[in-house]
């Protein structure tokens, strides 16, 4: 019992571990997006590790947003492995409120809150569940 817990925390801590190194690849990759715009900030909303294309290597997919001074924007970024380090594949801006629910079968699932013909900017209100897929280094939205 003792080894099967001892087992457990090594697997626990080295989940942690590769949890903290794909936030900072997600930090600094975003950092530099931003980096010649010194006004806005951004916030992560949600990442996922997942092999997309079935090339056995795992691609990094996040949502998250930019935050200006008086506005925000969503964002689906994934980032692939190049020569064993993270590099930029595709982006996609994302319309009101989004975060990552689930990948299956190489399809991005986000769920969105998106703008009514009469909603404020600041206020979208229709909740949608919306199906991206990625393929070429593209993300492209289902219909």
């Amino acid at each position: 019992m003792k080894h099967l817990l001892f087992a457990y925390l090594i697997l626990f801590s080295s989940t942690l571990i590769a949890n903290e190194e794909i936030y900072t690849i997600i930090e600094n990759h975003i950092k530099n997006e931003l980096s010649e715009i010194d006004r806005e900030g951004f916030e992560l909303q949600s990442s996922k590790l997942v092999d997309l294309n079935g090339n056995k290597k795992q691609e990094i997919v996040f949502v998250w947003t930019i935050l200006g001074p008086t506005y925000w924007k969503n964002y689906l970024t994934i980032l692939k492995t190049q020569n064993s380090k993270y590099i930029h594949s595709a982006t996609m801006g994302l319309i009101g409120h989004a975060s990552l629910e689930s990948i299956k079968n190489n399809k991005i699932i986000l769920s969105q809150t998106i703008y009514a013909p009469k909603d404020p900017i600041c206020c979208p209100s229709i909740d949608k569940e919306i199906t991206y897929k990625y393929e070429n280094d593209n993300i492209i939205r289902e219909k």
